[in-house]
């Protein structure tokens, strides 16, 4: 709650910086894509902050599946379960 309504309207989007922690979730900073003026970067951003244009970094972004259903990216430390009662895993 105490994001701007903007940023809580559009949810976590493609730009965002953040810190993930591991008790207490997600934490968001600023969207590099979004100017310093944006609602949801204002006063967020570091000095001297300029944003990148979405459009410049679009072409270089290509498309295709990393990733499929089921599949998951963990660190070695982590062990995988899944309940028998449910698709969670």
């Amino acid at each position: 709650m105490n994001l701007s309504a903007e940023y809580r309207r559009g949810g976590v989007r493609i730009g965002d910086v953040a810190i993930l922690y591991r008790c207490e979730g997600y934490s968001f900073l600023f969207n590099i894509f979004h100017p310093a003026d944006h609602p949801i970067n204002v006063g967020r951003v570091p000095d001297g902050f300029e944003h990148i244009e979405f459009s410049k970094v679009q072409n270089a972004i290509t498309k295709g599946v990393v990733f499929g259903p089921n599949d998951h990216l963990r660190s070695s430390s982590v062990q995988a379960r899944k309940s028998e009662d449910s698709g969670y895993v």
